[in-house]
């Protein structure tokens, strides 16, 4: 069919693999995908699995060390600013307390 599910794919390799028919709902729909079923299909494919993954991990610490190393910083320094008055004052005091 052309919109086979995964679920569909799966059930399709298990019955094939096994060649026993897989129980279907009422609708033609299946009732669940077993967690059993799914842990098969990935220890299956655990060798592409790991090649994949290790191919990607040299690939970024292959690129990590090509890339060359750039750092940049700025800074913007400002003078303090002089307030004089009482609640400026409190305001500063307040300020610096709300780290606690």
């Amino acid at each position: 069919m052309a919109n086979d599910t995964p679920a569909d794919d799966l059930n399709k390799q298990r019955e094939s693999a096994a060649g026993v028919s897989h129980f279907a709902c009422a609708d033609g729909q299946d009732d669940e995908i077993s967690l059993l079923d799914l842990l098969i299909v990935l220890a299956e494919r655990k060798r592409l699995i790991f090649w994949v993954t290790a191919g990607f991990a040299i690939a970024a610490v292959i690129l990590a060390l090509v890339l060359p190393v750039r750092y940049t910083a700025t800074v913007t320094l400002l003078p303090p600013q002089q307030n004089s008055s009482l609640g400026a004052q409190l305001a500063a005091q307040l300020g610096s307390l709300g780290g606690l």
